[in-house]
């Protein structure tokens, strides 16, 4: 997918560092994917992703890719 400015160190990263992500609009690492784009954030990636990868779901409640669809309330 490419690199990412990461700000912090000045340094081109092709994966943004915990507790970034790599926003493809503005090819920098971010702490919050952009909301009004509809983009979750991606663990396994690092990446802020409009389709979360196979395997992954997700979220809409936390707005992150998860491995499993959370419970439900008062379960």
């Amino acid at each position: 997918m490419g690199y990412f400015a990461y700000t912090q160190t000045a340094f081109c990263v092709d994966m943004c560092p915990i507790p970034y992500y790599g926003d493809p609009s503005t090819r920098t690492c971010v702490l919050e994917c952009p909301i009004v784009q509809l983009l979750y954030p991606d663990n396994s990636t690092r990446q802020c992703v409009k389709t979360c990868p196979a395997s992954s779901y997700a979220d809409k409640k936390s707005k992150f890719c998860v491995k499993q669809c959370p419970i439900a309330e008062g379960q």
